[in-house]
């Protein structure tokens, strides 16, 4: 018998279908090429990819980023490279000329491609210095992605200088062999809070078997597939699926969220006009990693390039990091957070003489004892009139707060004065507070007692958890639920725009990853910026065609001397039309 050679043995691949499915116009291609040259990231990827000697590229890199940007903007695209070749293909050589592409052959175009997207993640991978507007910047794969989307934040129909941070998981395209539970998960967390986290225990199913561990990766994780970047961590329940473990990355994004214009901290806010809810950030980083680690870079990033934030509204999965790692940074860069307490967070620590520490606010210790400990939170989904029974103790309690009075200076040092002084309380013992307004409430003072000892200073580390609306109280939780539009950025990356489940991205590792998702963020910014204006332009055709149709109003003469004496019709409007 004659041996069977092995290479005999392997099946040919299938040529890969490269046809293309749509024609772009001329005006659609030299507009998106002026967002990619506005994008900042053509010239140190040139310096760095594209050379004078030797033979040249099928593809350049102008072309590249072009055609991930015209994928991107497609509603229900998927993130694959043929994908690219299909829109590339479907130029004309005129069209392909104004992207330095010549010689252009259908057939070499998907290959092409390859290459150069092999070469720019290995270079954004190791990453450079290089000059940008002046001055020396490193470039990396999360510069790049951030750079990629700024075009579309490009006039905005309106602005604020809030944002609302979440994350959402991305499944590696990774085969997993075996299982995944949930104590295989080596997460990296300040506080592990299974209750209030939200993560459930999944029980094994069946008879299989345990996921196999292929290595261990350099910050000493097990890896569980052929990505050596997916990492195992925990992802909440939808419709669909039941929260437990997954591999994959998360992808933390900061969403753009209404302002608080004005409030009193208790019961009364006003937010500001809205706003699309467009990503000005994000980051790509192996499931489970420290959140605060992987995002708040990001963030202190974004404002550095120019973005306006000032307040930052993030999740429960946020909230117990560290003060170190995630309220101190933030707060050195001018942002403040707001978010819920965790259970670990709502304790009471004496603090001084006069001053108390409740769930990281200072209170006068003249509170009523019947609201110093943690007050019931309203369960979730609860509806408006629900949350009102629960918030009634929190605005009672939120009276006897020490009122920020100045700063913080440049150590981070605030001053702060009691609620008597700041006009919160009025108090029979202290004459001067009893001028204010009638509807402020009363407080008893024990006898012989003080209500403060003047304004206090506190240094940052002392007040990490402090937020300029104390937590359960009305005006907060309408403000907490500005949050709700990253939720649904999650949900427009997850089937209204696009689907980023395992499928979407036939590509393995962060920083591929994160290079093809970046064009998916720039067309989602650009589709919640055309729903934004077509919602307003709707808006102001309906108030207009009210005011068209608002009924006149009547004098009271014409009412009492009737429409004969005034010479109006039977309607009181004008004279009858002539009988025909």
């Amino acid at each position: 018998m004659t041996p069977v050679r092995r290479s005999a043995r392997i099946r040919a691949r299938a040529p890969i279908d490269a046809t293309a499915h749509r024609r772009f116009t001329t005006g659609e291609v030299l507009t998106l090429q002026r967002q990619v040259r506005a994008s900042g990231v053509l010239q140190p990827l040139q310096d760095r990819l594209e050379h004078s000697i030797g033979r040249p590229r099928a593809v350049t890199v102008e072309a590249f980023v072009w055609a991930t940007l015209a994928n991107g903007k497609q509603r229900h695209h998927q993130g694959h490279i043929i994908e690219l070749a299909r829109t590339l293909n479907s130029l004309t050589p005129s069209q392909l000329s104004l992207l330095g592409v010549n010689d252009h052959d259908e057939s070499q175009t998907f290959d092409g491609l390859d290459r150069l997207f092999n070469e720019l993640c290995d270079a954004l991978e190791d990453g450079w210095d290089a000059v940008v507007d002046g001055a020396v910047t490193r470039i990396d794969v999360d510069w790049y992605g951030n750079q990629l989307i700024q075009p579309s934040l490009a006039n905005l129909p309106a602005t604020s200088r809030s944002v609302a941070v979440d994350d959402t998981d991305v499944p590696t395209w990774g085969a997993l062999h075996g299982e995944l539970l949930e104590g295989d998960v080596d997460a990296i967390e300040d506080y592990p809070e299974p209750d209030e986290a939200g993560s459930a225990a999944v029980k094994r199913r069946g008879r299989k078997r345990r996921a196999r561990v292929l290595s261990v990766g350099p910050d000493g994780r097990k890896v569980y597939t052929k990505d050596k970047d997916a990492r195992g961590g925990h992802r909440s329940a939808t419709n669909s699926r039941p929260a437990g473990p997954y591999v994959g990355h998360a992808l933390h994004l900061a969403v753009q969220t209404r302002d608080v214009v004005s409030h009193n901290a208790i019961d009364e806010i006003r937010l500001g006009p809205d706003v699309p809810p467009v990503v000005k950030a994000f980051s790509l980083a192996p499931a489970g990693s420290h959140r605060a680690k992987a995002f708040v870079p990001t963030l202190i990033a974004a404002k550095e390039r120019g973005h306006v934030i000032e307040d930052v509204v993030v999740d429960r999965g946020y909230s117990y990091l560290r003060a170190e790692t995630l309220a101190h940074p933030l707060n050195r860069a001018g942002m403040h957070l707001t978010f819920r307490p965790m259970k670990h967070q709502r304790n009471v620590q004496p603090f001084r003489d006069d001053i108390v520490l409740i769930e990281g606010q200072p209170f006068s210790s003249h509170l009523p004892k019947n609201l110093w400990g943690p007050l019931p939170m309203p369960p979730m989904s609860s509806s408006d009139e629900e949350c009102e029974t629960y918030e009634e103790a929190f605005n009672r309690r939120a009276r006897y707060r020490f009122q920020r009075h100045a700063g913080p200076d440049a150590e981070g040092t605030t001053r702060h004065r009691c609620p008597i002084h700041s006009g919160l309380l009025r108090s029979r013992q202290v004459p001067t507070s009893m001028r204010a307004n009638r509807d402020v409430p009363l407080a008893e003072l024990p006898e012989g007692e003080t209500c403060c000892n003047g304004i206090v200073s506190v240094s940052a580390a002392e007040l990490p958890l402090w937020q300029r609306i104390p937590a359960g109280t009305t005006a907060w939780r309408i403000s907490f639920r500005r949050r709700l539009v990253v939720e649904n950025a999650n949900g427009g990356l997850k089937g209204g725009f696009v689907n980023i489940e395992r499928k979407f991205l036939r590509v393995m590792g962060r920083v591929k990853m994160t290079v093809l998702l970046a064009a998916t963020i720039f067309g989602y910014n650009l589709e919640c910026i055309r729903a934004f204006t077509a919602k307003m332009a709707a808006e102001q055709a309906t108030k207009k065609a009210a005011k068209r149709t608002r009924k006149k109003r009547v004098s009271g003469w014409t009412r009492l001397l009737g429409h004969e004496q005034t010479g109006q019709g039977e309607t009181g409007f004008g004279p009858d039309p002539p009988l025909a």
